[in-house]
C-alpha cells in the first residue's frame, strides 16, 4: 500500500504533513479546530527520491529521510468474556484481567520515521522520570504510566519544533544527528512542522494546534495541603482552623482516597459516618477562605453503586472497572455521579487520580528494565483501550469533567491529574509527576522533569512537595530513604528543599504519604526547619500578584510559567544547556538545592551559573551581579538561591495576602510587564471582564509608563511602586486614570 504526503498550511508557521493511503484523515481530538487558517504557510515541502526537505525564507532547516509504514491486526479485549481479580496495589485497590478472548480491533500500521536534524539541540517528550533535558543521545519509552506523561513533541534550538497528531504509544531514539521515532498505530502519519524566532514562539504555536490553555482559579496561585490522607471532616477542618490560629496562609485542602466507605473503591458517594455534613464541611473552609478539592478515581469496585451504573448500560472497560472515557455517554454519566453529591456539596478542584487505568508497574516490587517496562504496560494499554488511543484515556477523562462542570455553572475547573497529553490544558487540567520517592536523586531529576514538560508546550505542572513515597519499606519498587519521617532531620532537610523548589511552579502543593506534612511538625515556632517552610509559603503569597499575572500571559499569550533557560538565553551555550536552574516568568532566576548540607553547614555552597546579557540581584542580599559567569551562592538550609533580573517589574503582596500591594522595580534595564486583575473565579474574563495594564520602565529617563487600562474589569484608582535598590528603597505612588499615567523616579 502507497502512503502519499500530502501538506496543507495550518498558520503561516505551521505546516501539517499528512501520509496515508485514502481520503485525508480529520485531526485528533488533540488539535484545535478553530477558525481556518486561509493564506500559505512560510514552510515549503520540496519532495525528493530521499524524502522531504524543509524550507523555509530559503533554508533548509530540517530533512525527512525515510518512512516505513509496516501492516498490523489489532485486537483488543472482549469485556464481555474475560476472569478478573482484585489486587492490592501501592496504588490502592485494582483490577486486573486473569483470563480474556480477544476481538478483532481492525487493521493499522506500525509508523517508523526519521529525520536528519543536523547539528540541533533536540528538547521535548514530556516527562520521562529520569532527569534527561537534552533528548539527543537518547532512546526513550513513551507511555501513560506513574511519573512518565508522554507529548508527542520534539522542540529543536534551532528555530523548529515536530507535534506528531498520535494517540497511541510510541519511541525515540537519536543518534548521530538521526532523530527516529516509531508509533505503534496509526492509519496515517499526521504531523506539524513548526518555525520560528524563539523556543517561546514554537510554545505558542504548538498551543495554537492544541488549544489555549484554561484560566485556574485564583485560589491556585496560592499554597495547597495535601497528604495521604485525612480521616474525616473534623480532622480537616481542624487542620484548617490551625493553618489560620498560626497565621500560615492557606488556599485549598486536599482529601486524598478513600472518602468513600470501605469495600466501594471509587465510589462518588463519601462514607456517611466520618463525613456526616460534607456540604456544612465545605461551608466551614470557604468561611475560613479555603477551598476544598477531593480524589475521585475513574476506576470503581465490582458491585458498588457506581459501578453497577456504568455496567447496566456496558460502559466499563475490560477490567470491569474503570468506565470507558471514550464514550460520550460515559462521560456524561461519571460527571452525573460527581454531581449528585460531591459537586453539588460545593466541591471546589478535583483530584483525577489515576488516570492511566492500566499500570502493571504497581504490581511489582522489583522495577524491570525499560524495555520490559515499556511492553508490559503498552500490552494493557492496548488491549484495555485500543492500540489507536493507548496515551489519551486522560484527555477524554478531562474533557467529560470539564464539559460537564461548565454547563452547570461559570467557575473555573481545576483538575489535578497524574497522566496527561497536548489540548489537555482547555481543558483546565495541572499535571503533577506522579508518585516519587524522598531521595536527594529524585529532586534533582524532578527539576528537569519540570524544563522538560514547559518545554513541550506544558503550561500547568507541579509535584509532591517532600515526595510520595517517605519510608523504606518494599511495598513498589520506588520507595524513599527517610524511615523516620519527620522525626528525621535528614528528611526535613529534604523536605525544605523541595518546598524550596515548589514555591516556583505554577501550583505550589505539598503531599505525600508515610510522614505529616502540615509546616508544624517539622519544628516549633522559632525553630529553623518550621520558620523556613512558613517564610517560603509567604513568599508565595507575596507573589500571588505576579503569578496570577503570568498565569493571564500563559493562557491569553501562550506564555510560560516555568522558562528553560534556552527560552530566553538562546544565545549562551551554558545556558542552553543548563538542567538544573530555570526562570519563573521572565524576573526570577530559581537556583534549586539538591544535594545536602545539614543544618549547620560551614560552607552551604550551591554552584549557580548566571547567564549572559544581563545582570543578576541576589533576592536576599540585593548585590548585584553581571552575568555569563558562575558563581558559588551561599545556600543555607532556610535560603534558596534566587535572583532577580535586572529589568524586572513585579507586582506584589506587601501585606501577604495574595491581594495587590504595590510594585517593585529593579533598575538596571528597560523593562515591560503586564498587570492583570479580573474576579478570580469565573470565565467571565474570556468575555473582557478583566482589567490589563502594560507597565514599562525607561532607565534612561528613569520613568514609569502605565497603559491605558484595557478591559471592563474596574482598574486600581492606585498604583504604588517601589524602585529596589542595594541600600535603601524609593516608594512612590501615581493615580491611575483611563488614559494610564506615568511617574518619575529622580535617583
Amino acid at each position: 500500500m502507497e502512503f502519499l504526503p500530502k501538506t496543507f498550511s495550518f498558520d503561516e508557521n505551521i505546516l501539517r504533513v499528512v501520509f496515508c493511503a485514502g481520503e485525508i484523515p480529520e485531526p485528533s481530538i488533540m488539535i484545535d479546530k478553530g477558525e481556518p487558517f486561509i493564506g500559505r504557510s512560510k514552510i515549503d515541502a520540496i519532495y525528493n527520491e530521499n524524502g522531504i526537505e524543509f524550507e523555509y525564507e530559503g533554508e533548509i532547516f530540517l530533512k525527512q529521510t525515510a518512512l516505513s509504514m509496516t501492516e498490523k491486526e489489532l485486537t483488543k479485549y472482549d469485556g464481555r468474556n474475560v476472569k478478573i481479580r482484585s489486587i492490592k496495589t501501592a496504588n490502592g485497590e485494582s483490577w486486573t484481567v486473569d483470563e480474556a478472548s480477544e476481538i478483532s480491533d481492525g487493521t493499522s500500521f506500525c509508523a517508523k520515521v526519521t529525520f536528519d536534524i543536523s547539528d540541533s539541540l533536540i528538547f521535548g517528550l514530556g516527562q520521562q522520570e529520569d532527569g534527561h533535558f537534552i533528548r539527543n543521545g537518547r532512546h526513550e519509552y513513551l507511555y501513560q504510566n506513574n511519573m512518565m506523561i508522554p507529548m508527542p513533541v520534539i522542540v529543536s534550538n534551532k528555530g523548529w519544533a515536530l507535534f506528531f497528531d498520535a494517540g497511541c504509544v510510541f519511541t525515540f531514539d537519536e543518534k548521530d544527528s538521526k532523530m527516529e521515532l516509531e508509533f505503534s498505530a496509526l492509519d496515517s502519519l499526521d504531523y506539524y512542522v513548526i518555525k520560528g524566532e524563539s523556543i517561546p514562539e514554537l510554545i505558542r504555536s504548538i498551543r495554537l494546534l492544541t488549544g489555549q490553555a484554561a484560566m485556574l482559579p485564583k485560589w491556585a496561585m496560592g499554597y495547597v495541603q495535601s497528604k495521604e490522607r485525612y480521616v474525616d471532616q473534623w480532622d480537616i477542618i481542624n487542620h484548617a482552623k490551625k493553618f489560620k490560629e498560626l497565621n500560615i496562609p492557606l488556599s485549598c485542602i486536599v482529601l486524598d482516597w478513600q472518602s468513600w466507605e470501605d469495600g466501594k473503591w471509587g465510589n462518588k458517594y463519601v462514607d456517611k459516618y466520618r463525613f456526616r455534613d460534607l456540604p456544612q464541611m465545605v461551608k466551614e473552609l470557604h468561611d475560613m477562605g479555603v477551598a476544598f478539592m477531593i480524589s475521585v478515581w475513574p476506576n470503581m469496585s465490582l458491585g458498588c453503586e457506581n459501578n453497577r451504573e456504568f455496567m447496566e448500560e456496558n460502559l466499563l472497560l475490560a477490567n470491569a472497572s474503570a468506565y470507558d472515557a471514550f464514550s460520550q455517554r460515559g462521560r456524561e454519566i461519571y460527571f452525573d455521579q460527581l454531581r449528585r453529591e460531591l459537586y453539588s456539596a460545593g466541591t471546589d478542584a478535583w483530584w483525577c487520580d489515576s488516570t492511566e487505568p492500566c499500570t502493571p508497574d504497581w504490581s511489582g516490587s522489583v522495577k524491570l528494565c525499560e524495555r520490559e517496562r515499556f511492553e508490559l504496560t503498552r500490552s494493557d494499554l492496548e488491549k484495555y483501550l485500543g492500540a489507536r488511543r493507548a496515551n489519551l484515556y486522560a484527555v477524554y477523562h478531562a474533557m467529560g469533567v470539564y464539559d460537564g462542570l461548565k454547563e452547570h455553572d461559570n467557575r473555573r475547573v481545576l483538575n489535578l491529574t497524574r497522566s496527561g497529553y497536548p489540548s489537555i490544558q482547555k481543558y483546565g487540567a495541572l499535571l503533577w509527576s506522579g508518585d516519587t520517592a524522598a531521595k536527594w536523586s529524585t529532586l534533582k531529576n524532578q527539576i528537569a522533569e519540570a524544563l522538560n514538560m514547559s518545554i513541550s508546550g506544558y503550561p500547568y505542572w507541579t509535584l509532591d512537595i517532600g515526595a510520595f513515597f517517605v519510608k523504606a519499606e518494599e511495598r513498589w519498587f520506588w520507595r524513599g530513604d527517610y524511615s523516620g519521617g519527620v522525626s528525621d532531620d535528614n528528611y526535613k532537610e529534604l523536605y525544605l528543599r523541595w518546598l524550596q523548589f515548589g514555591t516556583f511552579l505554577p501550583v505550589m502543593r505539598s503531599h505525600g504519604t508515610d510522614t505529616p506534612r502540615e509546616p508544624w511538625h517539622f519544628g516549633d515556632p522559632g525553630d529553623t526547619y518550621y520558620e523556613s517552610i512558613v517564610d517560603y509559603i509567604r513568599l508565595r503569597y507575596r507573589l500571588m500578584p505576579y503569578s496570577y499575572s503570568l498565569m493571564a500571559h500563559v493562557h491569553f499569550l501562550g506564555d510560560s510559567f516555568i522558562r528553560p533557560l534556552v527560552f530566553d538565553f538562546a544565545h549562551d551555550d551554558i545556558a542552553v544547556k543548563t538542567d538544573d536552574q530555570y526562570m519563573f516568568g521572565p524576573a526570577f532566576l530559581v537556583c534549586p538545592v539538591y544535594e545536602p548540607m545539614g543544618k549547620d553547614a560551614d560552607e552551604p555552597i550551591r554552584r549557580v551559573y548566571l547567564p549572559s546579557k544581563a545582570k543578576w540581584y541576589d533576592e536576599r542580599t540585593m548585590d548585584l551581579y553581571e552575568g555569563g559567569q558562575y558563581i558559588d551562592a551561599i545556600a543555607p538550609v532556610e535560603s534558596m538561591p534566587l535572583y532577580i533580573k535586572a529589568g524586572s517589574i513585579i507586582p506584589i503582596s506587601a501585606g501577604g495576602t495574595g491581594e495587590l500591594d504595590a510594585i517593585e522595580i529593579y533598575p538596571g534595564e528597560d523593562a515591560q510587564f503586564t498587570l492583570y486583575l479580573d474576579g478570580g473565579n469565573d470565565y467571565t474574563c474570556d468575555d473582557g471582564n478583566f482589567c490589563a495594564i502594560d507597565i514599562s520602565w525607561d532607565e534612561k529617563e528613569q520613568q514609569i509608563i502605565c497603559s491605558d487600562p484595557e478591559g471592563l474589569y474596574p482598574f486600581p484608582e492606585k498604583l504604588t511602586f517601589v524602585l529596589r535598590s542595594k541600600d535603601e528603597s524609593f516608594t512612590k505612588s501615581v493615580k491611575l486614570t483611563s488614559k494610564g499615567a506615568k511617574l518619575s523616579f529622580k535617583l
